[in-house]
């Protein structure tokens, strides 16, 4: 039927050729290249075809970046907030032990300071009695002083009788 072998054709090569036609197939070959690191984003919106706003896509691009970074900037604000928060409550943790054991020791504190004032007392009463003794003391040998001779003992002292 059909012999080819002695068939005669042109052929003609267009530069580009090998070049996708479908904006798909580009939009494809873009993200590939983002994705290696050759391509940037903004890069991939300007390669769009059609009734495309690139415009507004980079707005919007742009915007959502500056959420992201406000986003974590909002994120190391919590941290930081939550570790203040770990803190102070610790801080009242404490607070609170110490008030608790503020409150625990203060039957101590009275009783010792009971005791003192007790020893403070005891001391004074102590005090007064040896100088009532030394007092009762003087006098008596101020009386055995003054007399001139010793009294002699009667029978009934020497125990005859």
């Amino acid at each position: 039927m059909y012999d080819v072998t002695t068939a005669e054709v042109d052929i003609r090569v267009v530069i580009g050729s090998t070049r996708s036609k479908s904006p798909t197939a580009d939009l494809a070959k873009d993200i590939q290249l983002l994705q290696a690191g050759i391509y940037d984003k903004a890069q991939v919106i300007m390669g769009l075809q059609g009734d495309v706003d690139k415009s507004a896509l980079m707005a919007r691009m742009s915007e959502i970046g500056q959420l992201r970074a406000q986003n974590q900037q909002l994120q190391k604000q919590l941290q930081a907030m939550t570790g203040d928060l770990q803190t102070r409550e610790r801080e009242l943790f404490h607070t609170k032990m110490r008030a608790e054991i503020s409150e625990a020791t203060k039957p101590v504190q009275q009783a010792v300071s009971n005791l003192r004032a007790t020893a403070k007392n005891e001391e004074r009463k102590q005090k007064q009695m040896t100088q009532d003794t030394a007092m009762d003391l003087a006098g008596l040998t101020n009386t055995v002083n003054s007399q001139p001779q010793a009294p002699t003992p009667s029978e009934e002292q020497m125990g005859i009788g």
